[in-house]
């Protein structure tokens, strides 16, 4: 997975859809999730698990960075994204993660498909 172009070394780009960036922040929003017991790290100082809760919320601000934080009045339907190279490679695993629970049957098939498809383009090599 690159974030760059192989031939200029440019960011890479990719145009997403206002329904892609939505899906892509649908699933941001459930992965924070996994930090409302950040609290209980604190108290039981458990730094390790902190500082694990901090880079998931760093990571998933980074992407919601990309594709903005909520959709603005007036955007284009379709907008240019850059994912930043520190959030490629945990955006590529979230989406492995999703992709185990399609196959597992665990998912909204259609707007998992669709946050799916999203990450696995922004994260293509």
């Amino acid at each position: 997975m690159s974030t760059t172009d192989p031939t200029t070394g440019e960011p890479r780009v990719v145009t997403l859809d206002r329904e892609q960036r939505e899906a892509l922040r649908r699933e941001m929003r459930l992965s924070a999730l996994d930090c409302g017991d950040i609290n209980l790290g604190l108290n039981q100082g458990d730094r390790t698990f902190v500082l694990g809760r901090l880079e998931l919320l760093a990571s998933i601000a980074a992407v919601l960075d990309a594709v903005g934080w909520a959709e603005q009045p007036g955007a284009p339907d379709r907008q240019p994204v850059v994912i930043a190279p520190a959030a490629a490679g945990w955006l590529a695993a979230n989406a492995d993660e999703l992709a185990a629970s399609l196959a597992d049957g665990w998912s909204d098939i259609d707007s998992d498909l669709l946050a799916l498809a999203t990450m696995r383009a922004l994260t293509a090599p």
